[in-house]
């Protein structure tokens, strides 16, 4: 995941903003965080998936999932 970074430039140009600018700006950051938050689970799930991290899934199963949150993602 790219971090971030707020730098003088892109402060004063946030500083200068009006509101309807604003909120395309804080949607765009809401709507990155949101993808990557989702990409960072679907891949924890499947970590844990493959390890036998949950209990109750066997290996068919597991394989499943597996494949199901790839294509997903």
């Amino acid at each position: 995941m790219k971090a971030f970074v707020l730098n003088r430039d892109r402060y004063k140009q946030v500083k200068k903003m009006d509101h309807g600018q604003m909120s395309e700006f804080c949607q765009g950051l809401c709507t990155k965080a949101y993808k990557v938050g989702i990409t960072d689970g679907a891949a924890g799930v499947i970590y844990a998936v493959k390890e036998g991290k949950i209990k109750g899934i066997g290996k068919a199963t597991a394989k499943k999932i597996e494949a199901y949150l790839s294509e997903e993602g």
